[in-house]
């Protein structure tokens, strides 16, 4: 069950009522202190891309929520056994309410029709079933229907029917297909809860308000408060029912007893939000955060800051999952209060979160400085400009090159090794006084049954075998060269980067499974190799196509993944704003997965799971000036913009993201083989000829004059 309200609603509340408290003998609320584990609870993403996501109910393994990324908004839901994300509304449909769910039931308010052509002038309740993925209308008849809640298998709602200015309370049985009235023409009925057979909800008249209760089993009703007072927001579970009381000016949580018809001791908070059995979901007095509170032992769980000016607090409880609509990805994260909100989120967490799988704790063998320099190269199969773009990146000081070492190549058979390119490459890097990061994807078509490269081998022993190979001949004291860290594949957050095939949390697993092979195989070859999870990329879009960074970040940690790596990969493009931009603060990229400073959220998530003292090595960040390929253009800078966000990007991670920013590899040093055609070309700092462009000049400056510290 759910409830929602805007601040100014909460204001108006609490500035303009002061009658005499209700409960017995003017308890005092019960203080509300919030002392726990910061761990306990372990948030994480549901619905995350630029838009507004928000109003959610949630039940078991099911969030659902109102939508409005699109023209019209939609109902979608999300499977979180699978990560799945299905639309619930059908096309055409036009939801005017947040939904709410019960077991496999999910209800909302829309003004569809039977048909997508026969809309109704004013919402009405529909229901829709998870397990069939169809939906019915509740009640075909005139007149609007809103404020729909469930407890299967009892819907209820606010109904005007009789009256368009005057509500009534209904509920329909769905085990039994009966409408059942539940408070007709009496004063103005609305807000309605229900659990079990009993429904709950507010009355209006001229008098104020009061929070009426009624037994469908015996048809018993009654008022919750004889009195009329400021009260609002009726939430029942079980034998209890609680409701926002603002005698006096202060809001409080009042709570009633059902079994024995007496008021208890009211809830210090701000609104009461859900509520389910034991545990309640509120807003926090100050009106700074949303905390869970149990009746039985007092406690008090904070779950997620509120900031200044948030539009909307909403929460909901059922089924051991709570969720919510969250602002960490909002304007109001980076922005002052005020500022228009044009990206809210859902949120969720398992209040009995499953174990997540544990391992040894990575014996990390190198910690970089905050920062270290880096570059992509392409120089494999490249002989013939190796020594002078090696030089090159000598020249503007990096000590890091990361290189694409291409599985399939390298053993095209299974056992049989083609090492020639991999030992001139890495001793060439060497030589020239260069670390050597590889990155080790490309399935050989006898690992894949479609011989798709860039898919996973089918049997992920075999890439864990050739990762032990080619650490193993380039170990610590190696004379054929020193390979000092790899990458475990790259971007497996992308289907295109994993075989075309979904990516949800059953993918985030697997890869996690193909993760811990190869740093098990590394290590067993060398224990000082750094093992650096695939590279993230910052993609807002949220789809079995494409996971936002962050939400893939949380599947990974809970699939078990911080045992197996050193080091967390991610990638960086700055799109067309300068590095130090807030966040959220340009119109043109509405998401914060669209700015370099984007690693931050990151880390924060990986401070989440305990795992703040790893690094962060950015193996890949930088600006485009592409002006032919329409997918890069639209965020394309100057050339001459270009290095000098390169060099304040070197300067930013030195001054802000000490000591958790590692390697920083920049994007990149160009293929010699490429052309104006390809959206790569324009992201590299020299010609494919070696004519060094401005951006490679401006590095170069930077280093030479001392700016960037090393």
């Amino acid at each position: 069950m759910i409830v929602r309200c805007s601040r100014g609603t909460i204001g108006r509340l609490a500035l303009g009522c002061a009658l005499v408290l209700l409960l017995v003998g003017g308890t005092s609320p019960r203080a509300v202190v919030v002392a726990q584990d910061p761990s306990a609870l372990l948030p994480f993403p549901v619905a995350i891309a630029p838009g507004n996501q928000h109003r959610p109910a949630a039940y078991g393994d099911w969030v659902v929520w109102f939508d409005e990324m699109a023209r019209l908004p939609v109902i979608r839901g999300n499977d979180l056994r699978t990560g799945e994300e299905i639309p619930l509304s059908p096309e055409g449909a036009e939801p005017s309410g947040a939904p709410a769910i019960s077991r496999d039931t999910v209800v909302w308010s829309d003004r569809r029709g039977e048909t997508p052509t026969t809309p109704w002038a004013d919402p009405h309740v529909y229901v829709y079933d998870l397990k069939t993925r169809r939906s019915m209308i509740v009640a075909p008849v005139q007149g609007a229907q809103v404020d729909a809640r469930i407890d299967w298998p009892l819907v209820v709602w606010t109904d005007y029917r009789d009256d368009p200015a005057r509500g009534d309370i209904y509920a329909y049985d769905l085990s039994t297909r009966q409408e059942i009235p539940v408070a007709v023409q009496q004063g103005h009925e609305g807000q309605p809860a229900v659990s079990g057979r009993v429904v709950v909800w507010q009355e209006d008249d001229s008098s104020g308000s009061r929070i009426y209760a009624r037994d469908l089993t015996g048809g018993d009703a009654w008022a919750l408060t004889p009195d009329a007072g400021p009260y609002t927001r009726p939430l029942i579970s079980g034998g209890r029912v609680v409701w926002l009381d603002s005698t006096g000016g202060v809001p409080s949580i009042a709570v009633y007893d059902l079994a024995t018809r007496t008021a208890q001791a009211p809830v210090s908070g701000r609104l009461p939000l859900a509520l389910d059995g034991d545990t309640l979901v509120l807003q926090s007095a100050a009106g700074d955060a949303l905390l869970l509170y149990n009746f039985t032992t007092g406690a008090t769980t904070s779950l997620a800051p509120l900031p200044a000016g948030a539009p909307e607090v909403w929460a909901s409880l059922g089924g051991g999952t709570v969720t919510w609509t969250d602002y960490r990805n909002s304007e109001l994260q980076w922005q002052p209060a005020g500022t228009p909100v044009t990206n809210e989120d859902v949120f969720a967490a398992r209040l009995q979160a499953p174990a997540i799988p544990t391992g040894p704790r990575p014996n990390i063998p190198y910690r970089a400085e905050s920062p270290e320099y880096g570059v992509n190269m392409f120089i494999w199969d490249a002989p013939a400009v190796t020594a002078a773009q090696l030089r090159k990146a000598t020249a503007i000081g990096v000590g890091w090159q990361k290189t694409r070492i291409p599985w399939a190549e390298v053993e095209p058979t299974k056992g049989e090794f083609h090492w020639t390119e991999t030992d001139r490459v890495i001793q060439a890097s060497n030589n020239a006084g260069l670390k050597v990061i590889a990155r080790v994807d490309v399935s050989p078509p006898w690992a894949r049954p479609d011989a798709n490269p860039h898919g996973p081998p089918l049997n992920y022993s075999d890439y864990a075998d050739f990762i032990y190979a080619l650490v193993n001949r380039y170990r610590t004291g190696s004379t054929t060269g020193r390979l000092h860290a790899i990458e475990v594949w790259n971007e497996p957050n992308l289907h295109k980067e994993w075989g075309n095939q979904p990516v949800n949390r059953q993918q985030a697993a697997d890869y996690t499974r193909l993760l811990r092979g190869a740093y098990e195989a590394a290590k067993r070859a060398d224990p000082n190799v750094m093992v650096i999870s695939g590279s993230l990329s910052p993609t807002g879009w949220n789809d079995d196509t494409a996971r936002p960074d962050d939400v893939y970040l949380n599947w990974l940690y809970q699939a078990g993944a911080a045992s197996w790596f050193d080091a967390l990969g991610v990638h960086g493009a700055g799109y067309g704003s300068a590095p130090e931009t807030v966040p959220m603060s340009v119109d043109r990229y509405p998401h914060p997965s669209f700015y370099f400073r984007r690693a931050e959220q990151l880390h924060d998530i990986m401070a989440e799971y305990g795992d703040g003292d790893k690094q962060i090595w950015m193996m890949e960040f930088g600006w485009t000036t592409d002006p032919i390929n329409p997918s890069y253009a639209w965020y394309r800078v100057t050339e001459e913009q270009k290095g000098d966000y390169l060099v304040r990007a070197y300067k930013l991670a030195k001054e802000r993201w000490a000591p958790w920013i590692g390697v920083m590899a920049l994007w990149t040093m160009p293929d010699p083989r490429w052309t104006s055609q390809q959206e790569e070309y324009w992201w590299a700092i020299l010609d494919p000829d070696g004519t060094e462009r401005p951006s490679y000049q401006r590095l170069l400056q930077a280093h030479l004059n001392g700016e960037l510290g090393r």
